[in-house]
């Protein structure tokens, strides 16, 4: 199992990077606007992501990057 994290440094915020197995399958959940950690994760892990999860509405989880 993979599992990495993200947490944004002005607010409480994580987003998370789950796998199976690396070569396997991934989901991303919620977004904190710090993707790239979690898009360099699917790369090393070379991840074929099939869901993105949002958990709740707050602005928090659906921050975009610029």
């Amino acid at each position: 199992m993979i599992v990495e994290r993200t947490e944004h440094p002005s607010w409480l915020s994580n987003a998370y990077l789950l796998g199976d197995k690396a070569g396997g399958h991934g989901v991303l959940v919620d977004s904190n606007g710090l993707n790239e950690p979690l898009y360099a994760g699917v790369e090393s892990y070379d991840l074929t992501i099939t869901h993105v999860i949002v958990t709740h509405h707050h602005p928090d989880h659906v921050v975009t990057s610029e």
